[in-house]
């Protein structure tokens, strides 16, 4: 939900005078390809999903492109017992040492560079010189050999922490563009469609055709990662033509030991304290966080391991097999929003994670039996590995869109950039543990199986269930209510024509009678006192505006009913007479007393405005934006 001002080429306004955000024809400025359930009238929304662009050819590039001609490269290159360097490291245990390191250093920077993002009004430069440096990085893979394989070692985390470093921006404004649950799974989701159908094409290209004209193994490698570093580049650019920048949220304190260089080490101690006081189902959710996300990306990187050196595939197999899982991952992200309509949010955010822990019960126990001519034992031209790579593809395509919607909807206003700096530092911190667990037993093992490994993946997974299971969402809610207010520009955009939400799917005719708290905008009811002085009484000024997002109402989700104790039930009925006795009529239905574009809302409370039915108001605004979320008048602007 959105209530949002722009200009008439649709580019949102943080002040002056201005327009609801759309072109003539009701359309907002700019969107996703030509899907018109991918453009919304927010051009902030757009550039959002827009960015998912840049990630779909790293995706391919990683998992099925590069990951596999390292593995094959350290094949090649070990001794005959199979170690690296001299035996100080057996090849199969690369990938998960290169995984431990990158994800000890984006542990570092990510709290550090979050704080960074909110003390300074650099957001937006931040995050292009991130996405700028990382497209770089990824193109200086073309230098990777057999003789050069430990550089390997140097240059895969350090891509590691630019590519968490242009994560966490492009995650900070999530909350400040949609601020319900059902919204924000949504767009995630729609994120997800956006990335993987990139994927798909890149895969299109560097797995099904380039292998068809000769073009394979480390040349394709390299023909990939410079094309993957354009990509980036030219993508992000468009995205980032969308995209407002963020002013500072506070000033900096140099006489309490707060400058630039510092502030990044002093803010993570305090919001980590805060965490532990305020907001105590973050803390829970970022601890299970810990636990999924860095086992999901150990699962990928023995998955790698496992399909090369246990099942005996060959670089371009192993690339089909990625390909495959990126087309299944989007009937992973489309069946999270179908079961959003059915169940809770947290109830798809277990379900996917007890799933994936019984997905890793498959490849010991039922792809390592047969003897049909792999190293170890394995499935050479069996279809199971390929059955395998559809359910990963289906569960992961769920798990990440899921998991930042759950995240946002929990996230305090005016902290965007920083907590979900820690949700970075959270998926981080753990990465190295399943990654070390499994060096250990890999390097122990006198059989010298990938899929042990597995083993120590399943109880990470289960404890994130129960973990997940304990977290109390009303009382979530409850706790950043009062937050909400600082949350900067977060207010619900609208259409002119329509009145409602651009996207098609989020409008939503709402009944009076029903707390509909999803699709509700709350507004405190503005008296004379408020108003700021005018040099003309000719319109009344809006003094304040916040909004504040509630969660789902008892009708709309099963899970409403949890703690119910802790809202009490709400008389709507004389509410609504209430407000309707103070709201100014107009003598005609279709004049207003006041002049400007027009838009159709409905009364609900005293101050409450649901999009959508009934009262006609009219918006004329010049407006400035602070960054606490008010609006105040000025210049002879009015609503």
């Amino acid at each position: 939900m959105a209530l949002c001002v722009g200009d008439e080429k649709g580019r949102t306004q943080r002040g002056g005078k201005s327009s609801i955000v759309t072109d003539r024809r009701g359309r907002g400025g700019g969107g996703v390809g030509c899907c018109r359930r991918c453009r919304y009238d927010d051009p902030e929304a757009n550039g959002w999903l827009l960015y998912g662009l840049t990630r779909g050819p790293w995706v391919i590039h990683a998992g099925a492109i590069l990951s596999p001609v390292i593995q094959v490269i350290a094949e090649g290159a070990a001794d005959e017992n199979g170690r690296l360097f001299s035996g100080s490291l057996k090849a199969t245990s690369l990938l998960a040492v290169v995984s431990t390191v990158g994800a000890l250093l984006s542990a570092i920077q990510g709290p550090i560079f979050g704080a960074f993002l909110d003390y300074t009004p650099y957001r937006k430069l931040a995050w292009q010189w991130c996405s700028y440096i990382f497209g770089v990085l990824l193109m200086l893979t073309v230098l990777l050999s057999a003789e050069t394989l430990a550089l390997y070692l140097v240059l895969a985390p350090i891509t590691s922490v630019a590519l968490d470093m242009s994560t966490t921006p492009h995650l900070a404004y999530l909350p400040e563009i949609f601020q319900t649950q059902k919204a924000v799974t949504k767009i995630s989701a729609q994120l997800v469609l956006v990335t993987n159908g990139t994927a798909l094409l890149w895969a299109a290209v560097f797995v099904g055709l380039t292998p068809r004209i000769g073009l394979e193994g480390l040349w394709n490698m390299r023909v990939s990662a410079i094309g993957c570093g354009l990509s980036v580049i030219l993508w992000s650019y468009l995205s980032f033509k969308h995209m407002e920048g963020r002013p500072a949220v506070r000033a900096l304190k140099p006489d309490k030991g707060e400058y630039l260089w510092s502030i990044g080490f002093i803010q993570t101690y305090r919001r980590l304290l805060t965490v532990w006081k305020d907001y105590p189902m973050v803390l829970l959710t970022l601890f299970a966080y810990s636990l999924y996300y860095a086992t999901v990306m150990t699962f990928f990187q023995l998955t790698a391991t496992f399909l090369v050196f246990q099942l005996n595939l060959s670089a371009e197999e192993v690339g089909a097999m990625v390909t495959l899982a990126m087309v299944a991952s989007l009937a992973g992200a489309g069946l999270v929003i179908a079961l959003r309509k059915l169940v809770p949010l947290k109830a798809c955010l277990m379900s996917i994670l007890f799933f994936l822990a019984l997905l890793t019960l498959v490849p010991p126990l039922f792809l390592s039996t047969s003897t049909d001519g792999a190293k170890f034992g394995g499935q050479v031209g069996s279809p199971w590995p390929y059955v395998f790579a559809i359910g990963l593809g289906v569960l992961v395509g769920g798990i990440f869109s899921t998991s930042r919607a759950f995240f946002a909807v929990m996230t305090p206003g005016g902290h965007e950039a920083e907590f979900f700096g820690l949700y970075i530092l959270a998926g981080q911190v753990l990465q190295w543990l399943p990654s070390l667990l499994f060096v250990a037993v890999n390097e122990t093992d006198p059989d010298g199986k990938a899929s042990t490994g597995y083993f120590v993946l399943t109880p990470f997974f289960i404890i994130s269930v129960i973990l997940i299971g304990c977290v109390n969402i009303r009382r979530a809610d409850s706790d950043v209510r009062d937050t909400l207010s600082e949350r900067r520009y977060a207010s619900s955009r609208t259409n002119t024509q329509n009145n409602t939400l651009a996207h098609p799917s989020l409008r939503s005719n709402v009944d009076p009678h029903h707390h509909d708290v999803d699709n509700v905008i709350h507004l405190p009811v503005i008296t004379e006192a408020d108003k700021p002085p005018s040099p003309s009484n000719r319109r009344p000024t809006v003094a304040s505006l916040s909004t504040a997002v509630f969660s789902e109402g008892p009708d709309q989700d099963p899970e409403a009913g949890e703690d119910s104790d802790d809202r009490p039930p709400t008389d709507l009925s004389s509410r609504r007479t209430a407000a309707e006795a103070s709201c100014p009529s107009s003598s005609s239905p279709n004049e207003s007393p006041y002049s400007g574009p027009r838009g159709e809302v409905d009364v609900v409370a005293p101050g409450d405005v649901a999009v959508g039915v009934g009262v006609e108001v009219d918006v004329d605004v010049d407006v400035d934006v602070l960054a606490q979320g008010h609006v105040r008048g000025g210049g002879g602007g009015s609503v």
